[in-house]
């Protein structure tokens, strides 16, 4: 059965959206929305059109997608109603690096752009396998990005880890990638922040604001809401 769930590709358009408009508070009818839900309609790089609802990702849905996403953003007033977590992590993203999510999110309209003209360009042939394999090969749009912090911040924490004699190790389950793996896990582990951008909003971070995690830790404090380090450390198991 298919859900109709918003894909991580889909909400970076929307978030670009905001990002446009300075991340104000927007509705259906505000410019660029109805722009936005026609491509989202108008392709089945992400679900196909049969069985698809006919609100299936029209004007008020961006702009609802929309809304969810500017609550995690530092410039919302008021409470609003709590959307899905799974809105922090591009968020946080645009203001990490702004730019960069920009160039994301650009690539993503021009892969669906793209797979529009591809679409329509089999759309006569009469061979089903030719049509097949350009659905198959050209009309997913999959973008990858990454929430980068600064290179030399990240240095900045190991090294004073290093001058404590501390071991490279996750500070909530004490897992060590050199242990395990041995030269090609040396020094490798992921830095967090304790405390989420979309709560600080853009800020000077000090290093006592950064732990270090493994990548199972990492993914474990952003599931279903952002825990401290602590709190995770209280649930792993002996």
């Amino acid at each position: 059965m298919v859900t109709w769930n918003w894909t991580e590709e889909e909400k970076i358009l929307v978030a670009d959206l905001k990002d446009d408009l300075g991340w104000r508070p927007f509705r259906k009818t505000t410019a660029g929305v109805a722009e936005l839900s026609a491509l989202l309609r108008s392709t089945s790089a992400y679900y196909p059109f049969e069985g698809r609802p006919e609100t299936f990702r029209n004007e008020n849905g961006v702009a609802l997608k929309a809304e969810n996403l500017q609550y995690w953003h530092p410039s919302r007033t008021g409470k609003g109603t709590r959307p899905s977590v799974s809105e922090i992590p591009i968020v946080e993203a645009f203001l990490l690096d702004r730019d960069r999510m920009k160039r994301v999110a650009a690539e993503i309209r021009l892969r669906l752009e793209e797979g529009l003209r591809l679409e329509e360009a089999v759309s006569n042939e009469s061979d089903p396998l030719v049509i097949e394999a350009a659905q198959e090969g050209g009309l997913k749009a999959v973008v990858s990005y990454r929430r980068e912090r600064d290179p030399n911040l990240r240095e900045a924490k190991l090294k004073s880890v290093r001058a404590e004699d501390r071991p490279i190790a996750c500070e909530v389950c004490t897992f060590d990638f050199e242990k395990t793996y041995g030269d090609r896990g040396r020094g490798y582990i992921e830095v967090h922040h304790v405390t989420p951008l979309h709560v600080s909003g853009v800020v000077q971070t000090r290093l006592e604001d950064l732990v270090l995690l493994c990548s199972n830790c990492h993914r474990m404090i952003h599931r279903s809401g952002w825990l401290r380090p602590e709190e995770l450390k209280d649930m792993v198991r002996e």
